[in-house]
This record gives structure tokens, C-alpha cells and sequence, in this order.
């Protein structure tokens, strides 16, 4: 689809509509870019849960905490993902 830039006639019609989409552009780019960053601490974390899991053993009582953080950090990976599917058209 193509769209042809809006004459001075037609911005005069809507005064602001410009600088509203400028301010909706600016939002939509740091939506991104905070959505990749917070996937990229979530890798880090689950990476670093996923190593402690298999470094200790199945009865260590630290496992079953780390299994909660693994749930929460994939729950919150799940909606980054969600994040970054609704911010890339």
C-alpha cells in the first residue's frame, strides 16, 4: 500500500496530528527496543537458572526455589515475546 504525504492544506485541517504521530513513532521505538532488552536479561537469567539446575543435585534445597524463578522468568519470556509480536507489524 502506498500513502502520499498529506498536503499544508490537509495538516492545517488537523492541527497537532503530526506531532502526535511523531510522539506515537518515538513510543513505538522505545516499546521495541525496551521489549529486546528485557528479553535479553531474560536469557541471561534463564541461561544462568538452567546451568545452577543441572550443577546441583535433585534433593539440594536451593532447587525448588530455582524451579519457581525458571517458571516466573519463562512466564515473563512469554509475554516479552508477546510484546515484541505486537510492537512488529
Amino acid at each position: 500500500m502506498h500513502f502520499r504525504s498529506p498536503d499544508s492544506a490537509a495538516l492545517a485541517r488537523y492541527p497537532g496530528v503530526v506531532e502526535r504521530l511523531i510522539k506515537a513513532d518515538r513510543a513505538h521505538t522505545v516499546a521495541i527496543r525496551a521489549a529486546h532488552e528485557f528479553n535479553n536479561d531474560l536469557t541471561v537469567i534463564l541461561n544462568s537458572v538452567s546451568t545452577s539446575l543441572r550443577t546441583l543435585g535433585l534433593d539440594h534445597p536451593a532447587r525448588a526455589d530455582l524451579l519457581e524463578l525458571q517458571r516466573a522468568a519463562l512466564r515473563c519470556a512469554w509475554t516479552a515475546s508477546g510484546l515484541l509480536m505486537d510492537v512488529h507489524p
